[in-house]
């Protein structure tokens, strides 16, 4: 995330950019700040991350986040009827929480800004959230001040994750799972 001195608005577009290279060296990935990438790392071994201004001459600051989905980092447990409530403290943080769920179940997630965040014009920045299924895969996406419902396909530990819609912002949120 771009946390200062880049210039990613009209006419010039510099912001950080990143690379992502593989234990020999290959190139797996390249984006820009204020973005979140998902990969599945093939090899063991020393990755290497190599961040630069996209104009290759500007300077600034910047926030490089890594979270771990699989194997799973220690996360705080959502269980039916619970409500979490986070804080969004630095740019590129994303937070994780973890729900048991089984097959065929019914869950409605709710996310709400709670302060910080500026979700009304011309920014519209919120807490945002993706659940993610037992194998890995995004099966929903959505804002702050909305609710979500969704049948789980299967059982297991099901993961969702809080940022904030430019990966950049701070702010607290409150988030719930109703069974």
């Amino acid at each position: 995330a771009n946390t200062g001195g880049f210039n990613p608005g009209y006419p010039y577009y510099i912001e950080a950019s990143a690379k992502l290279y593989d234990p020999a060296g290959k190139l797996l990935l390249s984006f820009n700040a204020n973005s979140q990438q998902q990969v599945t790392l093939a090899s063991t071994g020393t990755y290497v991350v190599q961040v630069f201004a996209s104009d290759l001459s500007s300077t600034g600051t910047y926030n490089l986040g890594l979270v771990c989905r699989n194997p799973l980092q220690p996360v705080n447990a959502l269980s039916c009827g619970g409500i979490a409530t986070g804080k969004i403290a630095a740019a590129a943080q994303v937070d994780q929480y973890s729900y048991s769920g089984q097959a065929g179940g019914v869950i409605t997630l709710t996310l709400a800004n709670t302060g910080g965040f500026n979700p009304g014009y011309p920014y519209y920045i919120e807490a945002s959230a993706t659940l993610y299924d037992p194998t890995g895969k995004a099966i929903l996406s959505f804002n702050a001040n909305s609710q979500k419902q969704v049948t789980l396909d299967l059982t297991g530990t099901y993961m969702v994750q809080v940022f904030a819609s430019d990966f950049a912002s701070t702010g607290t949120y409150n988030l719930s799972v109703v069974c």
